[in-house]
């Protein structure tokens, strides 16, 4: 695996490139071996591909890397096609939003679809931070 920032750029959702990328950034917090199937780790837009596909946005930067978290699968499930900023009201407890922006590495302050390549740019930064050693 070649390890630039640029090759980073062209990781996408659900490739071989992206379950290494991912578990690094979450420094290898992720258990691939789960007691239960429901805590089966999978990869899941932090936007979904719904609301994205309705705002215009191209499929390669709704399947980027930088908008791909770790999940367990009923995680996944429940948070399904819900827009980010209804998720976010979902999370109403402040100190549940900030840990799950702690632990997901999403950057704060990027609600709607209208923000995304903004978004993209602050989570990359914040992922790329975390392969800082």
């Amino acid at each position: 695996m070649e390890v630039t920032e640029e090759s980073f750029d062209s990781i996408i959702y659900k490739s071989k490139e992206s379950y290494l990328f991912l578990s690094l950034c979450y420094k290898m917090a992720i258990n691939f071996q789960p007691i239960t199937k429901g805590n089966l780790p999978e990869q899941d837009h932090i936007f979904s591909r719904d609301e994205l596909q309705k705002a215009g946005v191209p499929s390669e930067k709704i399947n980027s890397i930088y908008n791909i978290r770790y999940v367990t699968a009923n995680d996944n499930r429940s948070k399904s096609n819900t827009p980010f900023s209804e998720w976010m009201k979902c999370l109403s407890e402040k100190n549940k939003k900030e840990g799950v922006f702690k632990t997901h590495l999403i950057p704060d302050g990027y609600l709607s679809a209208d923000r995304f390549d903004e978004f993209l740019l602050a989570r990359k930064n914040e992922l790329l931070k975390q392969l800082e050693y």
